[in-house]
Order: structure tokens, then sequence, then C-alpha cells
């Protein structure tokens, strides 16, 4: 199986929301104590502007590029948000994602906290 690395399309939104915001309300231990309902209406809009503004990759199946494996979301020098199916993580396609020019996390979640011990990444929440 041979990968895609493209730019995001209009029909990836449904997944990059579903995952962006399950993610970040499951990984965040502020964003948990939101009340749900609330969270997802309220944080989808912050990220409906944060996507208009910041650049989107996505990997995918060459044979089959509306499968997506995994995408990434940054304005450099500052990574907004990363994700990779479980089933395709410890292969390389986040760092394949990621320009080499970050160096800050928007988002604290358990990956920004490993991305921050890892290197010399600083947490910037400003978006």
């Amino acid at each position: 199986m041979k990968l895609l690395i493209r730019n995001l399309e209009e029909s990836d939104l449904p997944f990059i929301f579903s995952t962006w915001l399950k993610g970040l309300y499951h990984g965040n231990l502020m964003f948990s104590k939101i009340n749900q309902d609330l969270f997802y209406s309220k944080y989808h809009v912050v990220l409906e502007n944060l996507l208009k503004q910041s650049s989107v990759m996505v990997c995918c199946l060459e044979d089959e590029p509306d499968v997506i494996l995994g995408y990434s979301v940054f304005s450099s020098p500052r990574l907004h948000w990363v994700f990779v199916k479980k089933a395709w993580r410890k292969m390389g396609i986040a760092k394949s994602l990621l320009p080499q020019d970050l160096t800050e996390v928007s988002h604290l979640t358990k990956l920004g906290e490993t991305l921050m011990k890892k290197t010399k990444w600083v947490f910037n929440p400003f978006l």
C-alpha cells in the first residue's frame, strides 16, 4: 500500500472536525470539564476559523484518497493539531505531515506535552 500526502479537501472536513473535537475534549483535562454539548458547539466555531487560516495536510491511501489515515493542522511555527488513526501510528505518518519549522503547540494534549518534552517546543495557546 502506497501512502499519499495531499492538501485538505472539502470532503475531509467532517472527519477532521469529529476527530479533533473528540480528541481535544477527551485528551485535555480542562476541556473535559465543560458540558459536552456546549463544548462541541462552541469549539466547532473555533476550529472552523482556525482551519481557514491554517495549512492542513492529509495522509491517505494512494489508491483510495478518500480514506484518511491522518492529518495535521499548522500555522508555522505553531502546530495546532496532528492526528493519525491508531492502526497507522508508529509508522512515521505524523512526522511526514509536519513541516520542519514548527516550534510551538497551541493545544496542550498528551501529544503536545510529549513534543514539548522531546523538543524545545513551547506551549502558545494564542491562536
